[in-house]
């Protein structure tokens, strides 16, 4: 019964990990407020999330605060063009909702598809950026890369990054996430899969990273 509670043991181990993904969750959605930041502030997330997944053990604060400022500038840019075209992305869907009946089904079909491969390659340039230091155009062949090669793992990353949020808007649940871990659980889940994925293209020294 004793072992239980030795620092090597799986229960502290998971106490451990739940501690600090509700001390992510609170950076997160703190350094998420001025917009501005957000997109650092999640690729800080992705980098403190897959340490906790391989076992690095990460300090929480401190390993944040470094990935938060590790490639500000470019992760900001990113960001804003993301920003930019999801916004375009938006209002087409507003124009498509209004008018549902005008348009058919292929160009609705059409719109959902490239909306989702869109975050899918978002996903994988906060995922890059948490990790590697490449230029601006490195990154974004690496993201489309990616995007296709592990589209049915993408997909599933991307219904994990929509259920808090949808969480959030149809329920009172937005009391509770901070306990719950909210984002930042669905970012350590996500990393649970990318990791392993990441893992084989390093290890395959392929011309991506």
């Amino acid at each position: 019964m004793l072992n239980l509670f030795q620092p090597d043991s799986k229960v502290i181990k998971f106490l451990t990990t739940a501690f600090s993904i509700m001390v992510l969750n609170t950076l997160v959605i703190v350094m998420c407020i001025p917009i501005v930041t957000a997109g650092a502030a999640i690729v800080a997330l992705y980098s403190v999330c897959l340490k906790l997944v391989r076992d690095e053990d990460p300090s929480i604060l401190k390993d944040y605060f470094k990935a938060f400022r590790d490639g500000f500038w470019q992760t900001t840019l990113f960001w804003g063009i993301i920003l930019i075209v999801g916004a375009l992305f938006i209002w087409n869907a507003y124009l498509v909702a209004i008018d549902f009946f005008k348009f058919n089904f292929l160009g609705k079909l059409t719109l959902g598809v490239m909306f989702a491969l869109f975050l899918c390659f978002s996903l994988w340039i906060f995922i890059l950026q948490s990790r590697y230091r490449n230029s601006v155009k490195r990154t974004i062949q690496n993201a489309m890369y990616l995007t296709i090669r592990y589209l049915p793992k993408n997909i599933t990353m991307l219904i994990i990054g929509i259920l808090p949020v949808f969480a959030v808007m149809t329920t009172s649940w937005w009391m509770i996430m901070p306990i719950l871990g909210g984002g930042a659980l669905a970012g350590y889940i996500k990393a649970v899969i990318y990791s392993p994925l990441l893992k084989v293209i390093e290890d395959s020294r392929l011309d991506c990273m």
